[in-house]
């Protein structure tokens, strides 16, 4: 039930996103449609289950991405708040939310053939520059809509990575003591889904590819402390992948593993000798000391 309205609430929130970047373009700047969409999210409580919508279907280049993004930011951050002893308020939920729907507003300032290009762009070319340009756009934005401090600062650098000499880390003259602990984990947040997502020039991998994929990039470019708090929430099978089994049998992640991140809950799907199962028989691998994810 809870996935049939989230399924709802994300293509709404899309919508509202879209609209966001349509006035942003015709120079009328506003967070009001990222708002709405902000609101109707904390009052129905769905963050939780669109965050396992975002695993599962694939979102586009730029409107569904930030709403994607700003759910699993979310969930991520009011996890650390929870281990911290600290309440998450509907009002905390609502600026972090907020956070993750504007952190790509200055992609409105880029032009639309650009932005939609079904091409891959060299990192050096003229359209990449213009591309990166909308981490700057959208910090000065933000800041002349009078948004906070946090909220610029994340659209400012959630691409500056630990080490900014890399590539892939921009503004060029960001540094890393410049990037809020806030933003750092965004930075985790933001990769991870353009990876699960649809993109015109690649094919989006699967949750559990991307997790691998993050872990590698430790500490080169991602906070350690803030991957290890985004692994926590999304978990290192992430809902959705699917695991074989020590007992030969391919299985279907239905909850993360909360205690211990490699023993999720699964849903058996194929036995050891290749046949699919019209009886899927669940196993929580924390009851199965014996069986574990080869």
């Amino acid at each position: 039930e809870q996935v049939a309205q989230g399924a709802a609430h994300r293509e709404r929130s899309s919508d509202l996103v879209e609209d966001l970047f349509r006035q942003g373009r015709a120079g009328k700047y506003t967070t009001k449609p990222a708002e709405q969409a902000v609101d109707e999210i904390v009052s129905a409580g769905l963050s939780g289950a669109m965050v396992a919508i975002a695993g599962l279907k694939g979102s586009d280049q730029t409107y569904t991405h930030c709403v994607d993004t700003a759910v699993i930011f979310q969930e991520a951050y009011a996890d650390i708040l929870r281990h911290q002893g600290k309440e998450v308020t509907p009002s905390f939920a609502r600026q972090t939310l907020l956070a993750g729907f504007c952190h790509d507003i200055g992609k409105s300032r880029v032009p639309k053939e650009i932005l939609d290009s079904t091409q891959r762009f060299a990192a050096d070319s003229a359209e990449m520059r213009v591309m990166r340009s909308h981490a700057a756009h959208g910090a000065q934005i933000l800041t002349d809509l009078g948004m906070g401090k946090t909220t610029v600062n994340v659209a400012h650098y959630h691409h500056v990575k630990v080490e900014p000499t890399l590539p892939a880390s921009y503004p060029e003259d960001a540094k890393w003591a410049d990037v809020l602990p806030i933003t750092r984990l965004a930075a985790v947040v933001d990769v991870y889904q353009a990876l699960i997502g649809k993109r015109s020039y690649k094919q989006n991998w699967v949750p559990g590819k991307a997790v691998e994929y993050l872990k590698g990039l430790r500490g080169t470019e991602f906070d350690p402390q803030m991957l290890d708090y985004f692994l926590r929430v999304i978990g290192l099978y992430p809902i959705g992948s699917l695991l074989r089994l020590s007992t030969g049998d391919l299985a279907f992640v239905l909850t993360i593993g909360t205690e211990v991140l490699d023993r999720p809950v699964v849903a058996v799907v194929e036995n050891a000798k290749g046949e699919l199962l019209r009886q899927n028989s669940l196993i929580d691998l924390m009851d199965e000391p014996d069986i574990s994810v080869e």
